[in-house]
């Protein structure tokens, strides 16, 4: 019997915030990291650059070091004010290499929510058909604090969809905040339309009078990392897992730190034990 893979392992770039874009590239070369997303806006202080000659920089520094780009997160909601934002950024996606261009959905505004979840629909189905015919994937990240935070709200939004027309960016560290379920119950509900999965782990800590969210290395906070990885392997996913936050300071030591506890949950072996 042939062992699953090993996950194909990659970076979003803001986990790497202090570093150039070059520097990224470099350093997930160094760690044996097989690709880059990028992340386009200013939360994070990424400073990948916009436009399309500043995508086509971001492929070249990527294969220069021998990786691949992975795609590209908007991090910004202040960059998705309309339908042509998403034409404008998957352009950007198609210069910098990128299968895919993840977004967040909006936050709930209050007002009925099927109706809000149908313009949303409507928005994203014509964003994508404008991707499509760039070569470019339209995926949603399932997120606290929007309208989508978990799966059951990804498949409402997508029953109003296009058929496989978005795709579902799934990061069970976040979901752990807002939208959590059962990994096993969250690959099987979002099926298909899972095409990206983001890595870190997350604990509650309590400060002062409030509940906090912290970012440690995977396996030191509430996600089952293990159990995630294997209950992927058996949908048959062979997608990208990719580092979104480091379990500290955004460092080259931290982010191989949190390699070495993700590769150790979830080398083949462990993972088939659950």
């Amino acid at each position: 019997m042939t062992a699953p893979a090993r996950p194909r392992l990659g970076v979003l770039s803001s986990a790497l915030r202090r570093l150039t874009p070059a520097e990224v590239c470099a350093t997930a070369s160094s760690l044996g990291l097989a690709g880059v997303e990028w992340a386009l806006g200013d939360d994070d202080g990424s400073g990948v650059g916009t436009g399309l000659r500043a995508g086509d920089r971001l492929r070249r520094l990527a294969t220069e070091a021998g990786i691949e780009v992975c795609g590209l997160a908007v991090q910004d909601a202040g960059l998705m004010r309309d339908g042509r934002d998403l034409v404008r950024h998957a352009q950007f996606a198609a210069a910098a290499g990128a299968p895919h261009l993840r977004v967040f959905a909006p936050p709930y505004g209050g007002r009925d929510v099927d109706s809000e979840l149908r313009q949303l629909a409507a928005r994203l189905c014509a964003g994508a058909q404008a991707a499509e015919q760039l070569g470019v994937a339209l995926l949603v990240e399932m997120s606290p604090g929007t309208i989508v935070p978990g799966p059951e709200w990804f498949a409402r939004l997508a029953t109003l969809a296009d058929p496989a027309s978005i795709g579902a960016v799934y990061d069970p560290g976040s979901m752990m905040i807002e939208g959590h379920v059962a990994p096993v119950l969250a690959v099987a509900t979002l099926g298909r339309r899972l095409r990206h999965v983001h890595v870190k782990d997350v604990p509650p800590r309590h400060e002062g009078a409030a509940w906090r969210w912290a970012h440690v290395p995977p396996g030191r906070g509430m996600v089952p990392w293990a159990a995630v990885v294997g209950t992927l392997t058996r949908a048959g996913y062979g997608g990208w897992f990719v580092i979104d936050h480091t379990g500290g300071e955004p460092t080259p030591q931290q982010l191989q730190q949190d390699l070495t506890a993700f590769r150790a949950l979830t080398e083949p072996a462990a993972a088939a034990r659950l």
